[in-house]
């Protein structure tokens, strides 16, 4: 069902969904792109047209496809042709994706990649033979989830004391919220469990993008103030 939307832009709208509706379906696009490359090689053959290789620079005169070397050729390299086409993989998706949305429904969730959504949305749409599946009823199950931590208050005085005079660490900030969920809560937790101690540490560097972004890079430099605040901090305690 089309809903008409008011205004130039809902009028256009409107139109390419009124054309895209009266597309075939995708596969038989593909079929028919497919026999018109076969015709259009044939075409150009009777004329004699050739091109130049970029590579070589020789010139290739272009072969019918109808013809028994072209046929040949179809057959023998179909698979091939087909699995090496690079927009292959976005099309399938794309496709996949619409296929799920129409028949199935929606799902929103996220912000970004490789990033926990703190909310999700799906909509789905069943329908049945009978009047019964309206009675269906969907369960819940919570498969993973993440747990805080808060550093033990003893910390930020040990790591403090230990960095005293160091060459890398320039200052040490008692505390900081990182606003994220980490494995390390989980190790937090269990040393804790077994009657120790337990805290976070994070050296900070300027970043070029955010985390869970693919332009996200640091400064290495951070690794020395990692390795001096960690070695002193170990000297201290075996001092201790």
């Amino acid at each position: 069902m089309s809903v008409a939307s008011g205004g130039a832009l809902g009028r256009f709208l409107d139109g390419v969904e009124r054309a895209g509706n009266r597309l075939p379906h995708p596969f038989l696009i593909f079929v028919y792109l497919a026999l018109f490359i076969v015709v259009l090689s044939w075409v150009v053959s009777l004329f004699g047209v050739t091109v130049e290789d970029p590579a070589s620079g020789e010139r290739i005169a272009v072969e019918s496809l109808i013809s028994r070397d072209g046929i040949e050729y179809m057959l023998t390299s179909a698979v091939t042709n087909f699995a090496e086409f690079p927009p292959l993989g976005t099309v399938l998706t794309i496709i996949l994706g619409i296929g799920l949305a129409q028949s199935v429904g929606t799902l929103n969730a996220g912000t970004g990649r490789n990033v926990i959504p703190d909310r999700a949305e799906m909509q789905i749409e069943t329908r049945g033979a009978t009047e019964d599946l309206d009675a269906s009823e969907a369960e819940m199950e919570v498969v993973g989830r993440g747990i805080s931590a808060v550093c033990d208050e003893e910390w930020p005085g040990i790591v403090e004391e230990a960095c005293g005079g160091a060459k890398f660490v320039l200052r040490v900030l008692p505390e900081a919220s990182i606003g994220g969920s980490e494995d390390a809560t989980v190790i937090m937790r269990r040393v804790r469990e077994r009657g120790g101690m337990a805290t976070y540490m994070i050296f900070g560097s300027p970043l070029a993008a955010g985390h869970h972004n693919p332009a996200f890079d640091w400064e290495e430099e951070a690794i020395l103030v990692g390795v001096e605040a960690l070695a002193r901090t170990i000297r201290r305690l075996c001092a201790a």
